[in-house]
C-alpha cells in the first residue's frame, strides 16, 4: 500500500456501499489536514501518515490470513489510525527529542493520547476519540492507561504507532532501531498468546517486514 496518497482509501470507502455518507466528509477533511502539516509539520506528517498506512496494511494482511471478523474494515479505526499523533503538533518539542530519558519525559509524551482525543471530541468524532485515548493500551494492561486491551484491531493500532516510531529517523538516525528491533519492540506485550495467537504474531511480524521494505526504503 502506498504511503504516499490516500487513494487506497478513498478507493475502499466510495466502493463500500454499507458506509455511511458521513466518512466522505470525514477523510476529505482528514486530507486536507494532512496536507498542511506535509508542509508546516513534515516530521509529523510522516509519522502520522506511516502509522495510518500501515495500520491498514496490517489489518488487510491479517483479514486475508485469519478470515477473523475481528479484523474487518472499520473506518473509525482507520481515521484513528491516522489522527492518533496528532497531538504532537502541541508538543513538538516531545516530538523532536532524541530520547525520553526521564519520568517527566515520558509524561509529556504521553500526554499526546489525551490532546488528539480531546481534538476529536471537539470534532464529535466520539468512537474515533475513543479508540485513540487507548490506542497504547496492551494486553497485559502495561500501556500508558493501565488498561487491559482486548482488542484485536486496537493492538493492530499500537503496534503500528509503535514500529513507526521506533523505526523511523525522526528525532536523530542514531536513536531509529534497525528492523529487527522495531520489530520485537513493537511486539512486546503481545507474544504471549493472551490476544494473538502464533499465527497472528506471524503474520504481523511478516508484514512489518514487507511494508517497511515496500514503502519505508
Amino acid at each position: 500500500m502506498s504511503n504516499t496518497s490516500f487513494q487506497a482509501i478513498l478507493k475502499e470507502k466510495t466502493r463500500c456501499e454499507i458506509a455511511p455518507c458521513d466518512y466522505q466528509r470525514e477523510f476529505d477533511v482528514l486530507e486536507a489536514t494532512m496536507l498542511n502539516l506535509k508542509h508546516l509539520k513534515p516530521m509529523l506528517h510522516r509519522r502520522m501518515n506511516h502509522t495510518g498506512n500501515l495500520f491498514q496494511f496490517l489489518l488487510h494482511n491479517l483479514a486475508e490470513i485469519t478470515s477473523n471478523q475481528a479484523y474487518a474494515v472499520d473506518y473509525d479505526y482507520v481515521l484513528a489510525a491516522f489522527y492518533a499523533n496528532i497531538g504532537f503538533v502541541a508538543l513538538e518539542t516531545s516530538l523532536y527529542k532524541s530520547a525520553y530519558v526521564t519520568e517527566k519525559d515520558i509524561e509529556i509524551s504521553n500526554r499526546h493520547i489525551h490532546i488528539s482525543a480531546n481534538l476529536l471530541v471537539e470534532k464529535k468524532l466520539y468512537r474515533v476519540a475513543d479508540i485513540v485515548q487507548k490506542h497504547h493500551e496492551k494486553p497485559d494492561g502495561t500501556g500508558v492507561l493501565r488498561i487491559q486491551n482486548t482488542d484485536k484491531k486496537l493492538a493492530l493500532l499500537n503496534i503500528a504507532d509503535v514500529f513507526i516510531d521506533s523505526i523511523l529517523p525522526s528525532k536523530k538516525p542514531e536513536v531509529a532501531l534497525m528492523l529487527n528491533e522495531a520489530i520485537e519492540f513493537s511486539m512486546k506485550g503481545y507474544t504471549s498468546g493472551i490476544l494473538m495467537t502464533i499465527e497472528e504474531q506471524n503474520a504481523i511480524a511478516a508484514s512489518l517486514i514487507s511494508y517497511y521494505q515496500e514503502s519505508m526504503k
